[in-house]
């Protein structure tokens, strides 16, 4: 029987930059156990962050099949992150899931509203999981298409 286990990182939210992999078979379970400050290695980060009243971000990177896949893609990520600390090769890097799909007018209507209450591309790419560079051509291309307040 196979199981689903999550290649995961842990991002600091005040700078976006990562300070822990790992992996695990359940995530909400995972964070809380970091966010109770359960995790030696994780611990400080995650004081400083909640006495901030900030929460760690928690991204996926892989799913697998079974442990032991996971567990050495995660040694393989951790010895990357040590000779690159920041920034994934772009083979590795998660791919966002609706990339490539075509925009429904739902949400372009989201997209624009968005837009103008100001959220970040940043923002609005994490939560329609598309790229930075989707979101800003579909409000490139958006703001070509809107007639010219008058």
């Amino acid at each position: 029987m196979s199981e689903e286990v999550h290649v995961y990182e842990l991002i600091d939210p005040r700078d976006g930059k990562r300070f822990y992999i790992g992996i695990t078979d359940n995530e909400k379970r995972r964070l809380n156990e970091h966010e109770g400050r359960q995790c030696p290695s994780t611990r400080e980060t995650v004081d400083e962050l909640l006495t901030l009243g900030l929460r760690p971000k928690m991204v996926r990177l892989a799913t697998c099949v079974s442990r032991a896949i996971a567990e050495e893609i995660e040694i393989a990520l951790q010895d990357l992150n040590r000779k690159r600390p920041q920034r994934w090769p772009k083979r590795l890097r998660p791919t966002p899931l609706r990339q490539g799909a075509a925009w429904s007018k739902a949400e372009d209507i989201k997209l624009r509203n968005d837009r103008d209450s100001g959220k970040t591309v940043r923002e609005m790419a994490a939560s329609f999981n598309r790229s930075r560079g989707s979101i800003t051509s579909r409000l490139l291309k958006m703001s070509r298409a809107e007639p010219p307040n008058a």
